[in-house]
């Protein structure tokens, strides 16, 4: 007990250092640059273990969907003044439905096989973006306008709504997986609520515990 208090101070006082560290960083110098990346493909990973931890495939195709959502948004910004919180939704119906379709083949497939499709389907996206200038600007991208500063248009002069934006996604995503869990475990018949608090408790206390949770979890579908 007492070691699970420690991880959850532990936890909270590196979110508060976290909170409070860009206050005293230039909120346009390098250092603030690199944290936000940091948090950025921090975020990344967490959707990967899904696959790769959880389901335990090796995808290498997840910036292929990275990409998806990215040019989705900013050609709706660029194109029709959609703001990128509309955007995002938009992006992640598309990235969605290009998931769905590539998991009709592809989750067929296990080891070697699954990850070289994954990288196959990576590739083609690659190309695709880097011959499609008229759309995805080209091996150059697209140039996005500064304005003035909006959170509705996402558009700021200084790095630190971004550092917040993407810190804030790096804690929601596992908060978004254990409401998923939550939901498969209710389907299953057994309690979302008790499962949905054990899950955040085994991802922010610990972290160990989810090997053995997908271990129940495979164990709950060869018996049903």
């Amino acid at each position: 007990m007492n070691g699970r208090i420690s991880r959850v101070i532990v936890v909270a006082g590196i979110l508060f250092v976290a909170l409070c560290l860009p206050l005293g960083l230039d909120p346009q110098g390098y250092a603030i640059r690199v944290l936000t990346l940091i948090f950025l493909f921090a975020a990344m990973a967490q959707s990967w273990n899904i696959v790769g931890g959880l389901a335990n495939q090796m995808s290498l195709g997840h910036a292929a969907f990275f990409g998806i959502g990215a040019y989705t948004s900013t050609v709706l910004l660029i194109r029709m003044g959609l703001s990128p919180w509309l955007g995002m939704c938009a992006a992640a119906l598309l990235g969605g439905m290009a998931a769905a379709l590539l998991s009709l083949p592809t989750m067929r497939l296990s080891g070697h096989y699954f990850a070289l499709a994954t990288l196959a389907f990576g590739e083609v996206m690659r190309v695709i973006a880097n011959t499609w200038a008229s759309v995805t600007g080209g091996p150059g991208g697209i140039s996005v306008p500064f304005g003035q500063d909006s959170w509705w248009m996402l558009n700021f002069k200084s790095t630190r709504p971004h550092y917040y934006l993407t810190l804030g996604a790096l804690v929601i995503i596992p908060l978004e997986e254990a409401a998923n869990f939550a939901f498969s475990a209710h389907a299953a018949g057994l309690s979302a609520l008790v499962y949905g608090l054990l899950l955040v408790t085994i991802i922010f206390v610990e972290p160990r515990g989810l090997v053995a949770l997908a271990g129940l979890q495979k164990r709950w579908r060869r018996g049903s």
